[in-house]
């Protein structure tokens, strides 16, 4: 699957610093179908390590959109390990819009020394995290990272949905090779994914760590944009 896409892919141009700024969008579908698209994911880094991601998928009327927007601050490791982060929820017309029939949720979430505090309005929980964690949609730009840092394996707890704990997680290397994408041919690394509660899943990187495609069961995202300028991936 992960190979017939990239045929289908034009590889942004220009060198990619995965430390640096950059926006990346990636089309949230299948890679079985460029037909079956059912939303978005866009990840906006700054040098500093603060992550501005927002994914939505289409309600079945296609009037409105389940969204989550997410403002994070993380370290530049191999897991983009957030110390703090502010996640929204809702259903609406469009990001920017009001929460369709109180569909709205805000939450604020905070790590320190290992204890994770989530906050919610006036309620208050705190969870005990095990070792190194980070947040699922954390990984889009940690992956990126692995291959400069020669990582070959590392083991975490993940938090999905920004407050789900699902333990004893490991991300690991499954190899490099050589990947006819639209123009040409890259060279790119394979990392596996798997873990408690977590669908298996399996990231494709270029040799500089730009993310290409991210495939788990069905679900695939496949990179359409970057900076603002299409990748060449179209439905």
């Amino acid at each position: 699957m992960i190979a017939r896409t990239l045929r289908s892919l034009g590889i942004p141009q220009g060198p990619f610093d995965p430390d640096g700024d950059y926006t990346h969008t990636y089309v949230d579908g299948t890679a079985f179908s460029r037909r079956h698209v059912a939303g978005e994911v866009t990840i906006r880094r700054e040098a500093g390590g603060r992550l501005h991601v927002e994914a939505y998928r289409r309600t079945p009327d296609r009037t409105h959109s389940y969204y989550t927007i997410a403002d994070l601050m993380c370290r530049a490791d191999e897991l983009s390990t957030p110390d703090s982060w502010e996640v929204e929820s809702k259903i609406a017309e469009k990001a920017a819009g009001p929460a369709y029939l109180s569909s709205g949720l805000k939450k604020r979430a905070e790590v320190k020394n290992g204890v994770l505090e989530l906050r919610e309005g006036k309620s208050r929980h705190t969870l005990a995290l095990a070792g190194r964690y980070t947040c699922k949609l954390c990984l889009l730009d940690a992956v990126q990272r692995l291959p400069r840092l020669g990582t070959k394996e590392v083991q975490f707890t993940l938090i999905d949905e920004y407050d789900q704990i699902c333990p004893r997680q490991t991300l690991r290397l499954r190899g490099k090779t050589k990947a006819a994408v639209r123009g040409g041919e890259v060279e790119v690394y394979l990392y596996d994914h798997i873990g408690i509660a977590t669908v298996p899943g399996t990231y494709c990187v270029d040799a500089s760590g730009r993310l290409l495609v991210y495939v788990a069961g069905m679900q695939a995202l496949i990179l359409s944009g970057e900076n603002g300028h299409k990748a060449g991936y179209t439905k």
